[in-house]
């Protein structure tokens, strides 16, 4: 028997473009990031320049979907009707 302990996860709104999943923010519940954003020797316009809203998003032509993710801060985001 295998005893891993699997962490908790709860779906949530996730919007992909172009093959790219852009999840949801951990601590700031109003924005979404691509993979692999790496806050550490980012500038502050770097920063801003990869945060992205629903809104911006769907303008992009962005579909939505909802994954299993890890709990975020504040999942308040629901861009499904």
């Amino acid at each position: 028997m295998d005893d891993k302990v699997i962490a908790k996860r709860e779906p949530q709104a996730c919007f992909i473009l172009n093959n790219i999943i852009y999840l949801p923010h951990y601590t700031m519940p109003d924005y979404f990031v691509a993979p692999g954003m790496n806050l550490d020797g980012m500038s502050y316009d770097d920063l801003v320049n990869n945060l992205y809203t629903v809104e911006d998003l769907v303008e992009m032509g962005a579909i939505a979907s909802l994954l299993p993710l890890w709990p975020r801060t504040s999942m308040n985001i629901v861009p499904f009707n």
